[in-house]
């Protein structure tokens, strides 16, 4: 289908990437249902974009995991008479990684072993202790950031700013509803507020600082943040999520993407993976352990304090 080879080979690389860390998990990745709606679009004579809604059903689930409007974009070629794909790109994990940085496939797949073992001694922790909460001045009303979370997986809330890297504005917004108030006090590492779209680290109670909407920056807030505002735990053990805490994932740190917990697969009354929404790449109730990134921090929300 090819014409270009190094297109080919990443196309190749990319699906291997996927099947060979799919296969090192513990769950059972493999599909039982799937089905695909396609939009077509024609961005001129020989370049489309193809939206790709998927709704896959993994033999260890019971529901149905969603995907919505991945971005595929294809330049097709009329060569000696065949149509042939001269460049292909696709906006979902296992694409994107081979474009960062220097790592390898095979690199992923190192990297995958040492987070896969972190994962284990976190389970073994599960099963042995249970999660220690911090105390906070006040809770967090899980069910209110849930609802929100559902509510707006795949579609914007025109309440707020739209940005086209969404997944933290979106999980910021999770949290807001879930009762975290917007936090104006101290420098802007340690403030979190998005009352406008005009940039402002001042101690106001007006605009946005990048903490709202941009994955290392929100990680900072949380490890830094003493005071008012938030109150939860960084690197948390993943197996201590639950609705509405917020899930980190990246290529080469947890530093690109935020995902929403919305809840847990459970075998014999025991977690066994975590179910998540995003924006950017829509996702709804999708199994955290079906991501390829091997870089992953649970952001365990506990509540907030004056």
């Amino acid at each position: 289908l090819f014409s270009n080879d190094n297109v080919a080979l990443k196309n190749r690389e990319a699906i291997s990437l996927l099947i060979e860390i799919r296969k090192m998990q513990k769950n059972d990745l493999r599909l039982s249902k799937a089905s695909y709606d396609l939009d077509i679009k024609v961005k001129d004579n020989n370049q489309y974009l193809v939206l790709e809604n998927s709704y896959l059903q993994f033999n260890f689930m019971d529901s149905m995991s969603n995907i919505y409007n991945i971005e595929n974009n294809f330049t097709i070629e009329n060569i000696d008479g065949e149509y042939k794909i001269t460049n292909f790109d696709k906006g979902q994990d296992f694409f994107v990684m081979l474009d960062d940085g220097d790592y390898t496939r095979q690199d992923y797949l190192e990297l995958t072993k040492k987070r896969l073992a972190k994962d284990e001694k976190f389970y073994q922790s599960y099963l042995d202790n249970g999660v220690k909460p911090l105390n906070c001045d006040h809770s967090y009303d899980r069910k209110k950031a849930l609802d929100y979370a559902l509510t707006w997986v795949n579609k914007r809330n025109s309440d707020w700013v739209t940005y086209d890297a969404n997944c933290q504005n979106y999980a910021s917004q999770v949290l807001y509803m879930g009762g975290i108030p917007m936090d104006h006090y101290g420098s802007k590492e340690v403030q979190w507020k998005a009352y406008s779209a005009s940039y402002n680290e001042k101690e106001v109670p007006n605009g946005l600082v990048y903490t709202w909407t941009y994955v290392p920056y929100f990680a900072s807030y949380v490890k830094e943040n003493t005071g008012y505002g938030i109150c939860a735990r960084y690197d948390e053990n993943i197996y201590y999520a639950e609705a509405g805490d917020i899930i980190h994932v990246g290529s080469s740190g947890p530093t690109r993407h935020a995902l929403v917990v919305i809840g847990s697969v459970k075998k014999d009354d025991k977690v066994i993976d975590i179910l998540v929404n995003s924006n950017t790449v829509d996702l709804e109730n999708y199994p955290l352990s079906a991501y390829v990134y091997p870089y992953i921090s649970l952001i365990k929300v506990y509540g907030w304090n004056n």
